[in-house]
């Protein structure tokens, strides 16, 4: 009882997550064409999510005794924030993906899957948890990577922005087979390649608790992460999906040719003999 009580005590404040935050909400309402003409609740949400994460003791949590807690903050911070953040951004030509317009897709997608799959290296990602500014190097790489892939999908017009169907689910669905087999391949990998949760510091004396009481051990620790990883991520990329037709089907275009097509079918009605 002791243990839990130290554990809900153990908010803290990260600074550098803190500093990223403020300085990605004064780029957003002070630099001109950053932000959208709306109020940025998604922006701001993002931003506030983000900071949460990395406050609450649900951090701790990741840091020391569960894989599988990581996993979720991983995916949260990589996947789901970005897209609250590129959502609502406006039309600045800063934040049109560089290259040439066919590569920039191309290259958003390496970049957001790459820098995704990098930090999950054993030796990485076990320096990662050895060393805290490289941590919070891998989260705030992570988020500028994530926002990177969802830009061609969900932000502002302009070269290298990709149609909703069929490119953006091509992308998406992409992404989601190639998040399936990190996650597998993180569930069926040796525990002991991530020596940091074989023995933790347990500073503040839950682990008993956790291997115990919760029946967690290592091994399924290990298998649960790799589960949460693939149908976390591909939950967010397949939500991803039907926005995109979501948007396909209520872009003017699209009602235009709806249009069109109302206006052939009622003549050819029209000329048909009662």
């Amino acid at each position: 009882m002791q243990s839990s009580a130290s554990f809900l005590s153990a908010w803290s404040l990260p600074v550098p997550i803190l500093l990223f935050c403020l300085v990605l909400g004064g780029l957003y309402f002070g630099v001109p064409g950053v932000r959208t003409k709306g109020r940025g609740a998604y922006f701001l949400s993002g931003l506030f999510l983000l900071l949460l994460t990395y406050v609450s003791p649900f951090d701790a949590l990741a840091r020391q005794y569960l894989l599988s807690a990581d996993v979720v903050e991983r995916i949260t911070a990589a996947l789901f924030i970005p897209w609250m953040l590129a959502t609502d951004l406006g039309p600045s030509p800063r934040l049109r993906n560089p290259g040439p317009a066919k590569l920039a897709p191309i290259l958003a997608w390496l970049a957001g899957m790459g820098v995704l799959a990098i930090w999950y290296l054993p030796s990485v990602y076990n320096a990662t948890l050895a060393h805290p500014a490289l941590r919070d190097t891998a989260i705030l790489t992570s988020v500028l990577a994530g926002i990177w892939f969802w830009l061609p999908l969900v932000g502002p017009e302009g070269p290298g922005k990709v149609s909703p169907v069929p490119a953006g689910n091509w992308y998406l669905l992409a992404a989601a087979i190639w998040c399936s087999a990190l996650g597998l391949g993180l569930a069926f990998s040796r525990p002991s390649l991530l020596e940091t949760y074989d023995n933790p510091p347990d500073t503040f004396g839950i682990l008993s608790e956790i291997r115990d009481a919760f029946r967690l051990t290592r091994a399924a620790d290990q298998e649960t992460a790799g589960l949460l990883f693939w149908i976390g991520s591909c939950t967010v990329l397949l939500c991803g999906v039907m926005l995109m037709f979501y948007r396909w089907y209520v872009a003017e275009s699209m009602r235009t040719k709806l249009a069109v097509h109302a206006a052939v079918e009622a003549k050819k009605t029209e000329g048909r003999p009662s």
